[in-house]
């Protein structure tokens, strides 16, 4: 089985070829400490959007995770502005961490995450399965991307544990993790393209982005429709549930 990720070894020597979609961005994850008379949950997440860049900071228990988007490609000169000019970029965006942008040492301290957006038409050759990001790459657009590959393995482990065990596994069992497995990929990925379109490449090109008219009506007249966001991020199209022999005992 290969879970190797987006630059996934095993599926260049097999020789699958993912499809491509355009992404408008890159991403620079990078931490800033909190201080201790912080208010914000843990684990909430905050957008902030420039002129031509989007700022999202994760809280975490002790720190604060951030990522940088800006215009895909722009990391050389990024990079040759250098750390003053990026510290205050970050400051303009966020000015209540103003305070703590110097404990970014340096542009070593970013870690560049050139965004892809793919997947397979055939995630598996005989003796070969390929899931998560090795299958289907996930913008980073709404943190999907570990809850599919999650998913994809608890998939995995339901189709393929009985035949692994009796040794009658065949290449149908393995494309009917597949076939578990795409609709929930292609909806989440449909919904990141959306996404990339008519907010992510707006603010790359400096513009203001404007929710689609047909949306802003769905959300205003149908009060159920805000939980659907959440629930899409947090479970999917299709959760998955661990399989009983998988299953921590009382």
């Amino acid at each position: 089985m290969a879970c190797d990720g987006r630059g996934s070894i095993l599926r260049k020597k097999a020789g699958l070829v993912p499809r491509e979609f355009p992404v408008p961005f890159d991403t620079w994850w990078f931490r800033l400490p909190r201080t201790a008379n912080e208010d914000q949950p843990v684990a909430s997440i905050a957008p902030r959007f420039g002129s031509s860049a989007v700022l999202l900071t994760l809280t975490r228990k002790d720190y604060h995770q951030i990522a940088y988007l800006a215009a895909k490609g722009s990391d050389p000169q990024l990079r040759a502005e250098g750390v003053e000019a990026f510290r205050s970029k970050i400051a303009s965006l966020r000015p209540d961490l103003a305070d703590r942008v110097d404990t970014i040492a340096s542009m070593d301290d970013l870690h560049l995450l050139d965004v892809k957006l793919n997947r397979l038409s055939r995630w598996h050759k005989p003796g070969l399965l390929l899931i998560g990001d090795a299958a289907h790459a996930m913008s980073p657009a709404g943190g999907v991307g570990i809850n599919l590959a999650v998913q994809d393995a608890v998939a995995a482990a339901r189709v393929l544990a009985a035949p692994l065990l009796r040794e009658t596994l065949d290449d149908g069992h393995l494309a009917a993790v597949q076939k578990r497995r795409w609709l929930p990929t292609v909806v989440i990925q449909s919904f990141q393209r959306v996404l990339h379109r008519v907010v992510f490449a707006q603010v790359m090109a400096g513009k203001q982005p404007k929710p689609p008219k047909p949306l802003l009506f769905v959300a205003r007249n149908f009060p159920g429709f805000g939980k659907l966001p959440a629930r899409m991020i947090a479970f999917g199209p299709r959760p998955e549930h661990a399989p009983e022999f998988a299953r921590r005992k009382p």
